[in-house]
């Protein structure tokens, strides 16, 4: 930082745009002006920032779609949990529903080994496979909305309008849709990206 102005040699107190004598524009002894020194320092704090955020995986909306439909839902499970250290650090006293998500495991498995002709132990499987997976959904969306209204100074109503406010697309999409909510979040840097 200068200590004194390029033009006219009037000392400066170091966060002066232009000079308080002369008026000419203030540059620094790299040559930036104040304004290009302030926004290094906001991207600085912006990236210290983003440094210290909690950190999810950013998936495409398109891979997270295609990869579902080329598992036949398989893909959720992995989803969940790969996921379920990073939805367990968000909020302290929320924690992820690992008895749910045993339970959607089991009743996928069931379906995958059982024979075609027991329909009744197929159409049990299958309630408790869709009622647990909607039950690991709703319990993801309530660790983000929390994490999100301990990290926005925003009334409740607020968060329940920005973060998964449709609960019809989180029923029948689940964890595709908490990953479109995800990745709304990284981009509005309330997470940070995981590298």
């Amino acid at each position: 930082m200068p200590l004194n102005c390029k033009s006219c040699g009037a000392p400066l107190k170091g966060d002066e745009e232009h000079c308080p004598y002369c008026g000419s524009l203030v540059y620094y002894e790299d040559g930036t002006k104040l304004n290009d020194l302030r926004a290094q320092k906001q991207e600085a704090e912006r990236r210290k920032k983003l440094e210290n955020l909690p950190r999810m995986k950013y998936v495409s909306e398109g891979f997270i779609i295609t990869v579902s439909f080329f598992t036949a839902g398989l893909y959720g499970i992995y989803w969940y949990l790969t996921r379920r250290g990073d939805f367990n650090k968000l909020v302290d006293g929320i924690k992820f529903s690992d008895i749910g998500l045993a339970i959607y495991i089991i009743a996928w498995v069931i379906l995958f080994i059982s024979p075609e002709d027991a329909e009744d132990l197929n159409g049990i499987a299958y309630l408790v496979l869709l009622g647990s997976a909607v039950y690991v959904a709703f319990s993801v969306k309530k660790i983000l909305r929390e994490y999100a209204s301990q990290n926005l100074s925003l009334s409740v109503g607020t968060i329940s309008r920005i973060i998964a406010p449709s609960d019809v697309a989180l029923f029948f999409f689940g964890y595709i849709y908490l990953q479109f909510q995800i990745n709304k979040m990284i981009n509005a840097e309330i997470l940070a990206p995981k590298l």
